[in-house]
Formats: C-alpha cells, sequence, structure tokens
C-alpha cells in the first residue's frame, strides 16, 4: 500500500472519527436545550390553563356573590314567594349568566328553589342525584360561619365535576342573621373543556382522578403527581408534548388531572438543525480532507515519491556519481541531503577500490611470474625460484618473501 493511500486513509479516518464526535456532541446539547425549553413552554401552557380555570371558578364566585347578598333573595329564603322565581329565574337567567345549576336552601337544609339548564339547549335537565348526598347537614358547602365565609372550586361528582361556587344568603349590606345558602354550578364537561380551550388555544384534556381505566400516559402522571411536582411533563411522540396537573376539589381532595397537549417546536427545530449542522460538518470535513490531502501532496508526498524514484534510478543505474535533488528546509530535505552524501561515501569507496585494482594490475605485470620447476632426478620436490625484482618492489628479500610465506 503506497504512502499516498495510507496518507489518504489516516486522513478521512481522522476526519470522520473527529466529524463524529462533534455531531452527536452538538446533537446531545442542541436535544437537552431543546427539551429543556420544551418542559418549560408546556409548564407555561399548563400554567396558563390552571389560571384560565381559576378564572372561571372567580367568575361563578363573583356571580354568587351577585345574588347571596341580595335583601330579595334575602326574602325569598324565607317566604318562598314565586314571584321572585318567575321574575328572576327564568332559563334564560341561567344561560345569560352561564350557570346551569341555581340552589336556594335553608337553614334548615331544605332547597326552597333547585334548577338545573342546558346552557346549549337552554332547556331544564335533571339535577345530579349525586349532589344531593354533598347537601346533608354539617356539609362544608352549607356551613357558613359568618356572612363573609364562602367557598368556590372543584366538586367531583359520580356524574362528572362541576364549578361550583357557595355562599350565605344575607342581606344587600352582607348583614345578618344567614337565612340559607346559594349554590350555583356549572358542569367541568367536554362542552366547558373546549371553551377552555378556546379562552386559552391549548389542547385540553381532562380526566377524572379517581377513574379506574386511564389512559397509559395519564395512569403515570397520576403516580407522578401525587406527592411531586404539581406539574408533569412527558412527550407522547416525535411531534407532540403533554404537561399534566392535578386539580384539587373544595374539600382539597384530588378531583380531575388535566392534560395540555403541544406541539414540540423546539424539539422538531433542533432536529431540523441537527441534521443542516450534520450536512454543513461533512461538507466542510471533505472540503478540509481535499485540502489537507492538496497541500500533503504537494509539500510532502510528491518530494517524497520524487526522492523515492531518484533513488531507485540511482540504484537501477548503478552510476554513484548521480545525485538525488536537495532542496527546501525540512526533514526531507535533510534525508535528501543525507542520501547525497551516502552517494559521496559509496563514490569515494569506489574510486579507492579502482586504485586499489590497478595498483595491483599493475605489479602484477612488472613482478616475473614465480617458476615452479619439477626436477625428480636432483630433487624429489618442486624446486621454487623467486625473482630479485621481489625486494625491490615489496622490499623484502627473497628469503624473507620464503620464510614468511609471501
Amino acid at each position: 500500500m503506497s504512502v499516498r493511500i495510507k496518507t489518504l486513509i489516516v486522513i478521512c479516518l481522522t476526519f470522520l472519527a473527529l466529524l463524529g464526535i462533534l455531531y452527536f456532541t452538538s446533537r446531545w446539547f442542541l436535544l437537552q436545550n431543546a427539551m429543556i425549553a420544551e418542559e418549560k413552554n408546556t409548564t407555561r401552557d399548563v400554567a396558563r390553563l390552571l389560571a384560565a380555570l381559576d378564572n372561571q371558578i372567580a367568575v361563578m364566585d363573583a356571580t354568587v356573590g351577585d345574588w347571596a347578598p341580595w335583601d330579595d333573595t334575602y326574602e325569598f329564603i324565607s317566604s318562598g314567594e314565586p314571584g321572585y322565581i318567575d321574575s328572576n329565574l327564568p332559563n334564560m337567567t341561567f344561560t345569560n349568566l352561564g350557570v346551569e345549576l341555581m340552589l336556594f336552601i335553608n337553614n334548615s337544609g331544605q332547597i326552597v328553589f333547585g334548577r338545573m339548564v342546558d346552557l346549549e339547549s337552554e332547556a331544564e335537565i335533571p339535577i345530579p342525584e349525586s349532589l344531593y348526598s354533598e347537601l346533608q347537614a354539617g356539609s362544608r358547602l352549607l356551613n357558613h360561619k359568618d356572612p363573609a365565609d364562602k367557598m368556590a372550586g372543584i366538586l367531583s361528582l359520580p356524574e362528572g365535576a362541576m364549578i361550583i361556587a357557595s355562599q350565605p344568603i344575607t342581606t344587600s349590606q352582607r348583614e345578618g342573621p344567614i337565612r340559607g345558602t346559594l349554590i350555583m354550578g356549572r358542569r367541568l364537561g367536554e362542552a366547558e373543556i373546549a371553551k377552555l380551550s378556546q379562552r386559552t388555544q391549548l389542547s385540553i384534556s381532562a380526566f377524572s382522578y379517581n377513574d379506574d381505566v386511564l389512559p397509559g400516559d395519564v395512569a403515570l402522571a397520576r403516580n407522578s403527581l401525587v406527592g411531586g411536582k404539581p406539574i408533569f411533563v412527558a412527550p407522547q411522540s416525535e411531534t407532540v408534548v403533554s404537561g399534566y396537573t392535578l386539580v384539587n376539589d373544595v374539600y382539597g381532595n384530588p378531583a380531575l388531572i388535566l392534560r395540555v397537549d403541544t406541539p414540540r417546536e423546539a424539539f422538531t427545530q433542533a432536529k431540523m438543525s441537527m441534521r443542516t449542522l450534520g450536512l454543513a460538518l461533512l461538507a466542510i470535513g471533505i472540503v478540509l480532507a481535499l485540502v489537507t490531502m492538496f497541500l500533503l501532496e504537494r509539500m510532502v508526498i510528491i518530494r517524497l515519491t520524487s526522492l523515492s524514484l531518484s533513488v531507485m534510478k540511482i540504484g537501477s543505474q548503478g552510476t554513484a556519481s548521480s545525485r538525488v535533488e536537495a532542496n527546501g528546509n525540512d526533514e526531507i530535505f535533510v534525508l535528501a541531503t543525507s542520501v547525497n552524501s551516502m552517494l559521496d561515501a559509496l563514490e569515494n569507496s569506489r574510486a579507492k577500490e579502482r586504485e586499489s585494482e590497478e595498483r595491483y594490475h599493475t605489479l602484477v605485470e612488472e613482478i616475473p611470474a614465480v617458476v615452479y620447476i619439477d626436477d625428480a632426478a636432483t630433487d624429489p620436490g618442486h624446486t621454487l625460484f623467486i625473482s630479485p625484482q621481489v625486494e625491490t618492489v615489496f622490499g623484502v628479500s627473497a628469503e624473507e618473501w620464503i620464510q614468511g610465506g609471501l
């Protein structure tokens, strides 16, 4: 594998690792911030819902406050005069006041007048039977200690929750003695929830706290809300996040679980930003990799390749007198200089070798050959004759030549 390919692989892997770390780190921070933002927004929406519900309870309480401390009502609760009913309590009055239920109860606990009207059809409808059990002697709805004592909130009934308000019946100056209690109410059903949704521009759902069959998310929220935070936030899907809150009744017991569904705009925007960031990082990574590869090619790889080819050419031609090109002021320059120094040393070594060979040939040509004479008659061995020129050339006598084994 060439240096060029190895370098390309290393650069690509390095950039992929860096871009991956940057992408997933940015993704974590963006999504975390988005979830924190959507939790805050959802909590604010739930708070808006509670404020709207409290406002409706306050309006109901104010309406009772207009009728209970009134001289005509004060007289009616004692006399039961039908004229009061005919002139003040037609069905239209209920719809104009936004009240479905009116109960005029004297101090003995007897209902002097009671009526319930459907606000949509303006038709009279039956009063929930379970409501009568809330009006027994000693009930908090009827037991007002003084003219200023009053109660308003949510009343949980088997037929459904109601917004209800109760105040003592007194004179127009709010003076006693108290002659009874006036109760007004309105069902907190789908129609009322739809009106709350319209007023708050929120998607609202209401569930009975004591319902045995609840959606899974509501059941989970119920467990989290009891003894926990007043508002619980959890995502429903990739596009919807829900906020839950617990509403107590007039007795302080859990009555309703309200859910607000909100689009996950911050989360969706964060995911879109992540996709854009991912594409941007990919483009930047490709550009940086190409630029880095180009610079390395021009500054390093081409010079290394040229140096390698020069050395291979010198090696194949066997000409030690050739030199590689050395320029720049870096490690490659040092390497090229070292190669040239090595070639210099090699060339000097070869020159000395050629000089030694030439000297040897010269000596061989000048010195007569050593002659072996085989004369079996006079000498059973060989007789060796040495030229006198040995002493001249080598500086030793013939006897020293023989003794030294030269």
